[in-house]
């Protein structure tokens, strides 16, 4: 009799239960399991993408084997088979892997650790798309003989929790197994760069597009980006530094010769600077947005995103402030006016830049008084009309420093 209640129910009111229950996986599978009755208003496309670990992959399993229909629809997923202190030491981890992956036949494009990758071999026909975090757990050897499986591979994302030198990079086999020919290649901190170009070009293979992704924290991560822009600055078309200092930018740049002029074939490029003090003129750290804007050196560059996170002290009141914690959230766009907007001005308006066609700063609020303050200091640059006030959400993904992308 529950069943066919809810069965009654109007497809809105179902919609809308649906929406919100779009990633609870254990409330929609009791759901699948109870009856078929709230499968035809099933959103299907909010599982696209889904991240689902070793403990609810039989949950989504008997989903699956419920609405067949939502199986067919699913054509990205990201898996995490081990759990976080056990890295690639689950004896039953293939089997499980395996059991999800079947009921997934249009499955094209998938989010795994890389110790996983030979779970992935009776599926690598079909996977197009393959996208690895903790690329540092493998060697050399494991990382390249499970991607030489992979012979239809169009797509590959190398993604590590920070960008650092692997002891193994410098290493040359003769014995290296056969390349995919991939057309697009990202580094998201990946500590391995060196070592998969390398692969490629001994084999004569040359992917279309080469991204590069990198978040500095401290010294170390910005010597690991000054050693590994040796090897991306020629290559990448598509550029994003995440600036991101436990203290200032002076103490994570300090002693270290980092600078993006060698990237000189970039297309696209995003800056992001999140800083954990205010937005105000004695912030030491916003000088250096100017400064990076002016290492910039591409006549191939043609879009520049900025974005900026501070902390706003929007409520003293809040147990986080009276308990001494920053909240940092996307900056005004009012408060941008303690830029030095002239500087910014002549680095967006060099010659090393005269491609550049169109200029996102990423803010919230009212945008009149930022754009009056340009108009005024910066004439030059707002005559050109590149330059676009877009508005954000309060608390951007990128800021919270994930170590996945999931």
């Amino acid at each position: 009799m529950a069943i066919a209640h809810a069965a009654m129910f109007p497809a809105e009111i179902l919609d809308h239960i649906l929406d919100h229950l779009h990633d609870d996986y254990k409330a929609l599978g009791a759901c699948a399991l109870a009856g078929r009755a709230l499968l035809p208003t099933s959103r299907y496309h909010r599982f696209n993408g889904l991240y689902v670990d070793r403990y609810h992959a039989g949950i989504l399993q008997a989903f699956l084997v419920e609405a067949p229909d939502l199986a067919m629809s699913m054509s990205a997923l990201t898996y995490q088979p081990f759990s976080m202190f056990r890295m690639g030491y689950h004896e039953d981890a293939a089997d499980v892997t395996e059991d999800l992956l079947r009921l997934l036949p249009n499955l094209t494009d998938i989010r795994i650790p890389a110790p996983a990758l030979p779970y992935l071999a009776q599926f690598r026909s079909q996977l197009t798309h393959l996208r690895l975090f903790e690329v540092w757990v493998s060697t050399r050897r494991e990382l390249l003989a499970g991607l030489s499986l992979f012979t239809e591979l169009q797509e590959l994302e190398l993604c590590d929790p920070a960008p650092w030198i692997r002891s193994d990079e410098d290493i040359e086999d003769a014995l290296d197994p056969p390349a995919p020919h991939v057309r697009t290649v990202s580094f998201w901190n990946s500590t391995c760069p060196r070592i998969i170009t390398g692969w490629f070009d001994s084999q004569g293979i040359t992917p279309l597009l080469y991204r590069a992704k990198l978040t500095i924290q401290a010294r170390a991560s910005a010597s690991a980006f000054v050693h590994q822009s040796c090897v991306l600055a020629p290559l990448a078309q598509e550029l994003e530094v995440v600036f991101a200092p436990n203290g200032t930018m002076q103490d994570a740049l300090q002693d270290t010769d980092l600078t993006l002029e060698r990237y000189s074939i970039i297309h696209s490029c995003t800056l992001r600077f999140r800083f954990s003090e205010m937005c105000v003129a004695e912030n030491k750290s916003l000088s250096w947005i100017p400064k990076i804007l002016g290492q910039l050196s591409s006549d191939s560059l043609r879009s520049l995103t900025i974005s900026l996170v501070v902390d706003n002290v929007e409520d003293l009141r809040s147990l986080m402030s009276e308990c001494a914690v920053r909240v940092l959230t996307t900056a005004y766009f009012d408060d941008m006016r303690a830029l030095d907007w002239a500087a910014i001005g002549q680095a967006l308006s060099s010659e090393r830049l005269r491609g550049l066609r169109k200029v996102v700063l990423e803010g919230r609020g009212s945008r009149s008084l930022l754009e009056d303050h340009i108009r005024l200091n910066c004439p030059a640059l707002h005559s050109r009309r590149i330059l676009t006030l877009h508005a954000v959400a309060k608390s951007p993904i990128w800021a919270e420093l994930r170590p996945h992308p999931y």
